[in-house]
């Protein structure tokens, strides 16, 4: 019982945690906002409307409870369009990477 016991514990510890935050900062530039609406529509089933508006309503959590691998790699999605997005995890870290 103890070796099953100890086996799963070790798989626990070795799973990726899966609480990270992907955040769309506020974005001045018209044609950067643009931009953000297009590349959001690509990640996320929802209308043009919808898209804007979460642009607009920036800070908003775009995605949460990701593993850090699939935060960095939507961060680098949105980073080929030059768009402000900060990575967090529940243990209050906070990664901004900033292009302006």
């Amino acid at each position: 019982m103890t070796s099953v016991l100890t086996s799963t514990l070790r798989a626990i510890r070795k799973k990726a945690p899966t609480d990270w935050s992907v955040i769309l900062n506020p974005i001045s530039s018209e044609i950067t906002r643009r931009e953000a609406v297009e590349k959001i529509l690509e990640v996320f089933p929802i209308s043009e409307g919808e898209a804007e508006e979460l642009v607009q309503s920036a800070p908003v959590i775009l995605l949460e409870s990701l593993s850090e691998d699939d935060a960095v790699r939507l961060r680098d999605f949105f980073a080929e369009a030059s768009i402000d997005i900060s990575l967090s995890n529940d243990s209050g870290s906070l990664i901004e990477i900033n292009f302006v």
